[in-house]
């Protein structure tokens, strides 16, 4: 059902007011996944995707089709053990996977939602097969892909259903009733500036996570945070928000993940001036080799070994120090044989991306992958909020400190079905859209349209403080000046933006959202006084389980941020053999 109602903003834009039983906020594998599986169950559907749907790295892609690995198809659990790869079978296993899971995730990882991956692992992936996916695995180098076949898969079956999709649609604002459950959104159309307000019966936000909030992301420029302040701002809780992946990757002349195959070549890692530094960071008594083999076994930064992390940390300071590239990056030269040469799998990747191993150094940085946290669901996406449901990237629980690789692909599917199901039950007649709230929406608008600023400018600001703070090295110190500076930019800068396009103006709502994530993340990491997994905290180097053995849930209370202990899994002990000494990320 549709119908114009007339309001006008400025005499010109018009709100168009439409109704649906469930609203899919995003479109990446989850959302699509979610999309389609409320379809099946009788639901009407509505697919808001900021820029293209179905798109392939670009915006509207989400990380779904980043390109970055495909390890999460062979890691579809108790399905076609051929494909394990490097994993040696023993991975396939249920009870293996899930115990690595929860170990992976130190305490911080939802039992049952863990478990719902591992049980229905096998069970979406033939589903995506029935429906036509073709997987392409490359014997483990399937980085011309990453989970692109899901993708085209939802994509194809989508469009032949009467589900409205929605493109250049970008939701900025969660809509919740008297009684507090959410009846839908506002949204921006990307090329006319329009609102656009979507009543819904239930509403699944998949809108991926946060990287573009970071200077050095591998995400397209749909993953700005969106997720996380709408749940927040419309009372939802939020989970584990300090647990991030952070990977190196080239950012010369393009972004591209690097693997841990790096280190299984032994890199001579410099500066810009040339200077060897890793050296001088590695802690007395241990070398620069242990570091490179702990390595082996991880892409992401993580503290659960004890000298990996000297490797971002040295990068991290040398960069900060001034002694990197322009580009913020530093350089890697290595042999160019086995894994990265020109005619391997991967040197042809990244041969074809423009990055050339072959020929001296290669600029490095360091790259915001993805976040662990998200909204606190439950085993079928509900959140807090009644009518409101979150997957993939978007939501907490299936993840911890760490994660294992290719995990959040499985997920994806297993919730994206779980919480479409779910939410087509709430289908109906969606509570009354409350004016007052799309009224705030205008007043926002209406307010950057006087403004002065470019909304950019304070984009690259946030960058580069949330790349400084909020990455490899935490510290009271740096957290504490970026809450300052969030509250600052909030303060001074917002008002001054000026959206005078359409995308411009989406821009400066999404920084405006995006300001409410980063301090959410600044909070929870200043909080938790340890490092765990990929949460380095430079002041508190060491993990502790005797004082915080608990995940951090965050709720907004009177306007502001509060930050409360719940122990996720009460029954988790530290596994001896931790993750058995094997590749897991």
């Amino acid at each position: 059902m549709r119908n114009v109602a007339g309001h006008e903003r400025g005499g010109s834009a018009v709100t168009e007011t439409v109704a649906t039983d469930v609203l899919v906020v995003g479109a990446g594998g989850a959302g699509m996944r979610a999309a389609y599986d409320a379809h099946l169950a009788g639901a009407r559907v509505l697919i808001a995707v900021k820029g293209r749907f179905g798109a392939i790295g670009t915006r509207g892609a989400g990380a779904t089709a980043a390109g970055l690995s495909e390890i999460g198809l062979m890691r579809m659990i108790g399905y076609h053990d051929e494909w394990s790869g490097e994993w040696d079978g023993a991975q396939t296993r249920r009870s293996q996977v899930f115990g690595n899971i929860v170990q992976a995730g130190l305490g911080m990882a939802d039992r049952e939602i863990a478990q719902a991956v591992v049980d229905e692992a096998a069970e979406v992936r033939k589903d995506l097969e029935d429906w036509g996916m073709v997987p392409t695995f490359a014997n483990g180098f399937g980085i011309k892909t990453h989970g692109v076949p899901i993708k085209i898969t939802l994509e194809s079956v989508i469009r032949r259903t009467p589900i409205d999709v929605r493109e250049r649609t970008a939701v900025v604002r969660l809509l919740t009733g008297a009684n507090g459950s959410c009846v839908g959104a506002v949204a921006v159309d990307e090329k006319s500036g329009e609102l656009l307000v979507i009543r819904a019966a239930a509403t699944i936000l998949a809108a991926g996570g946060m990287g573009r909030l970071f200077s050095h992301s591998f995400h397209p420029s749909c993953v700005t945070g969106d997720a996380y302040s709408l749940a927040h701002l419309a009372g939802a809780e939020l989970m584990n928000m300090e647990f991030h992946q952070i990977f190196i990757g080239t950012v010369e002349p393009n972004a591209n993940l690097v693997g841990s195959w790096l280190w299984r070549d032994e890199p001579q890692l410099t500066n810009a001036q040339g200077e060897p530094f890793l050296e001088s960071y590695v802690p007395a008594g241990h070398s620069v080799d242990e570091c490179f083999e702990q390595r082996r076994q991880h892409t992401p930064f993580s503290t659960r070994d004890e000298l990996s992390r000297y490797i971002d940390i040295a990068m991290v300071r040398e960069i900060k120090a001034g002694r990197g590239t322009e580009s913020g990056g530093v350089l890697a030269t290595v042999a160019t044989h086995g894994n990265n040469g020109p005619s391997s799998d991967v040197g042809e990747w990244y041969t074809y991306r423009g990055v050339h191993w072959d020929r001296g150094p290669v600029e490095i940085g360091l790259f915001h992958h993805c976040s662990n946290g998200g909204v606190r669901v439950d085993v079928d996406g509900q959140s807090s909020v009644p009518g409101l449901f979150a997957v993939g990237e978007s939501a907490a629980g299936a993840h911890g400190a760490d994660r294992l690789g290719g995990m959040m692909l499985v997920a994806s599917q297993v919730f994206g079905r779980r919480a479409g199901r779910r939410a087509a039950e709430h289908r109906g007649v969606a509570g009354e859209v409350p004016a007052g709230q799309v009224r705030e929406v205008e007043a926002d608008i209406d307010r950057y349209a006087r403004g002065r600023a470019r909304p950019e400018e304070l984009g690259a600001r946030l960058g580069k403080l949330a790349w400084d703070e909020l990455l490899v090295e935490r510290s009271q110190a740096g957290l504490e000046r970026a809450i300052d500076e969030i509250q600052e930019m909030r303060a001074s800068c917002l008002p001054q933006l000026h959206g005078d396009t359409p995308l411009s103006l989406v821009r400066a709502l999404e920084l405006q959202n995006g300001l409410v994530t980063a301090e959410i993340v600044a909070r929870a990491s200043l909080e938790r006084r340890e490092s765990r997994g990929g949460h380095h905290r430079v002041d508190f180097p060491e993990r502790d389980d005797d004082h915080w053995l608990h995940a951090l849930v965050v709720r907004r209370r009177d306007g502001g941020i509060e930050i409360v202990p719940h122990r996720v899994d009460p029954t988790w002990k530290p596994r001896s053999s931790d993750l058995w000494g094997k590749k897991w990320g």
